[in-house]
């Protein structure tokens, strides 16, 4: 048997969620700032979202954040295209953190073999 979740949106109406539909350079930098733990505009070091959805980074992605860092990778730009997905391509592979009970509270367990 399949476990399965469904997310009632309307319970997230009210809370603090950030939602990448896309793959920009404001993802890379979101990536960036909470892998190096650095407090740009765009984090959730503090747990400001309640929940955040987006594109997967493709695996181990450690050396091209020290890289951006220490500026080999020179642009947002160039560090999207280095981590964009093509092991966890979007919009087929997606990630859901929630970080807040509120946020958990949207998320209702489902048995079965299909998503409603």
């Amino acid at each position: 048997m399949v476990a399965n979740f469904f997310l009632d949106k309307k319970k997230l109406e009210g809370l603090n969620c950030l939602f990448f539909t896309e793959i920009n350079e404001e993802w890379a930098a979101f990536i960036f700032a909470n892998r190096k733990h650095k407090k740009l505009i765009h984090n959730n070091l503090d747990n400001k979202y309640d929940l955040v959805y987006g594109p997967l980074a493709d695996g181990k992605i450690s050396n091209l954040m020290d890289d951006y860092e220490f500026g080999v990778i020179e642009t947002y730009k160039e560090l999207m295209q280095k981590i964009v997905g093509t092991k966890y391509p979007f919009p087929q592979d997606h990630q859901i953190s929630f970080h807040s009970k509120e946020a958990l509270d949207a998320l209702e367990f489902k048995r079965g073999d299909k998503c409603e």
